[in-house]
């Protein structure tokens, strides 16, 4: 009995893993087409009822699908909006008229959506590279104060701008948000100009104009 109650468990879990399988399309790039498809050995029709947007809009109702061989398709381009598609259809299996639905999901860059453990690693990492920039300006202005910015103070400049670069690459590819990729690419103009073209001109200055004013008092 024992083994019996432990198959038929077995058998509920693939069955319902099999079916969550077949219920989703899978996760694409946004404003990038998707290929509808659906199977069925004999069929002679699949049409698309309906594509409805994730704000519950329609997209597109009553298409027609190419068929080709035993896989029905149509390419869907409507894609600029991120979130979950309902696709319904119908088609005629074994004679009759049978309806069918999946789902797929669009992101940014066509990827699963990050957890929240990653979304808050993220943060955490960008404000520590943040305070570092702000804190390199006060330092950057310290040592125009004192005329002695060197290539130590530009080497730690570029290398905590090319690490807040790093983490917007990084963003861009797992994280995948609008809000912040739009910030991130904010801040990094604001750094290009604080901690990138303001430390090169004080260095410049440093090996140039401010040496030649301590050689020659």
């Amino acid at each position: 009995m024992k083994k019996l109650l432990l198959i038929l468990m077995i058998g509920m879990f693939l069955i319902s893993f099999s079916s969550a399988a077949q219920t989703t399309l899978g996760t694409f790039e946004q404003g990038k087409c998707v290929r509808l498809i659906q199977l069925c050995g004999d069929c002679t029709y699949n049409n698309i009822t309906s594509v409805v947007y994730p704000n519950s809009s329609v997209a597109v109702s009553n298409v027609e699908m190419t068929k080709d061989g035993a896989e029905f398709n149509y390419a869907f381009c409507s894609t600029n909006e991120t979130g979950k598609y309902l696709v319904n259809g119908v088609g005629d299996l074994t004679g009759t008229d049978t309806a069918w639905a999946y789902d797929f999901q669009i992101t940014i860059n066509g990827k699963e959506p990050p957890s929240g453990i990653v979304i808050v690693v993220f943060s955490f990492l960008f404000l520590i590279v943040l305070g570092m920039l702000v804190g390199l300006l006060l330092y950057n202005l310290g040592h125009l104060a004192e005329k002695d910015f060197d290539v130590k103070d530009l080497i730690y400049n570029l290398s905590a701008y090319f690490i807040l670069w790093g983490i917007y690459l990084l963003g861009k590819e797992y994280v995948g948000n609008i809000f912040m990729n739009n910030f991130l690419e904010w801040v990094i103009g604001i750094t290009a100009l604080t901690n990138v073209i303001f430390p090169i001109i004080l260095f410049i200055l440093s090996i140039t104009i401010w040496k030649m004013l301590e050689m020659n008092p």
